[in-house]
């Protein structure tokens, strides 16, 4: 998880433990990119053991990338990597559910992503499915440049894209597929999702 200076981190702390059906199963890797220690009210969560933590001063900080290869370098060896943004909410038993699916995607190496349905803090969810698709290339810059369309889906569907912010997939998938440290933001989903596709 990268956190840049994010006060509804620790709220998405909160609510990973409280709504997982095995909170005792699920570690934590964050990034923090703070002015002050103080300043987001940052606190490790109802299992602050589970939470490895690494902090740094927001006036040095590289980019998402380079905060998420941070986060990526806090894996202990657990089976499944969820990669998120500091700011989310989670339904009921997301872990064990999340694992099922998984397991009904047809591919070798499947990868749960999506551009995550919004909610309204403290805890107003939009009960959706969005899907990443392709909008347009950029005129400034030709990276091309990714949406969402909500969709109504029963099983998993195959799509081109992974989205910086969630992903869920088997951990082999940081050994392989690492966060490239020098990209600053633009070109993050490109990028991983291109070199993800050439790992299968």
């Amino acid at each position: 998880m990268t956190n840049y200076r994010d006060p509804e981190c620790r709220w998405t702390l909160r609510e990973l433990y409280n709504t997982a059906r095995h909170p005792d199963r699920v570690f934590v890797g964050i990034c923090r990119q703070v002015l002050e220690p103080e300043e987001d009210g940052f606190e490790a969560g109802p299992r602050p053991s589970q939470v490895r933590c690494v902090t740094y001063n927001a006036s040095d900080a590289r980019g998402a990338c380079w905060g998420k290869s941070q986060a990526q370098k806090l894996w202990s060896g657990e089976k499944y990597l969820l990669n998120i943004d500091g700011h989310m909410r989670f339904a009921q038993h997301w872990d064990t559910s999340m694992i099922e699916v998984l397991a009904v995607c047809p591919s070798g190496k499947p990868v749960l992503s999506t551009f995550p349905a919004p909610y309204y803090p403290p805890r107003t969810l939009v009960v959706e499915t969005p899907h990443v698709v392709a909008r347009a290339f950029d005129v400034n810059t030709g990276l091309l440049l990714l949406s969402r369309e909500a969709r109504e889906l029963k099983l998993p569907k195959r799509g081109a894209f992974i989205a910086g912010c969630y992903s869920f997939c088997r951990a082999s998938f940081i050994e392989e597929v690492p966060y490239d440290p020098d990209l600053y933001f633009d070109g993050e989903e490109i990028s991983i999702s291109a070199r993800a596709w050439t790992w299968g």
